[in-house]
């Protein structure tokens, strides 16, 4: 006969084999109780390192569309610093500045520009974001602006 005392053994644990492990029955610690925990600790995890990953590859969007417009603006201004009209300078800021999305710019001083004078080109975009998260928190789309100034050779 089993006693009370080892019947209460049996529902407070499990029989792996010839070992007796203690435990509350329905949270065993055997093979199916830690593949259970290591589900749940997955399904836990893989959201964050989802938003933390998508957060790594907008990062990494928004500096390189950065980089873009400052090239863009760089570019345009040297093209009308050595006479270039001000649609030739749009030409150059759509050529270069493909990664960021609608491209903006503006050119000061109109033409005709004079030698010695500086000449500013600013250029703004946009980039979408992919990470929930921070377009929560930044809005859909991240605007980046871009300026450079030379002087009119």
């Amino acid at each position: 006969m089993i006693s009370f005392e080892h019947a209460s053994y049996l529902w407070l644990g499990t029989w792996v084999g010839h070992f007796f492990i203690p435990g509350v029955a329905g949270l065993a610690r055997g093979r199916d109780g830690e593949s259970a925990q290591a589900m749940l600790e997955f399904a836990l995890i893989v959201p964050l390192f989802a938003l933390f990953l998508l957060g790594i590859v907008d990062f990494g969007r928004i500096l390189a569309a950065q980089l873009a417009l400052n090239h863009a603006a760089r570019d345009a201004v040297r093209a009308a610093s050595v006479g270039a009209d001000d649609e030739a300078v749009g030409q150059v800021v759509q050529r270069d500045a493909t990664l960021a999305g609608d491209v903006q710019w503006a050119v000061a001083p109109p033409p005709p520009r004079h030698a010695g004078d500086e000449v500013e080109v600013s250029v703004s975009g946009s980039v979408s974001l992919f990470d929930p998260l921070f377009g929560a928190i930044l809005g859909p789309a991240f605007r980046l602006q871009a300026d450079a100034v030379m002087r009119v050779e």
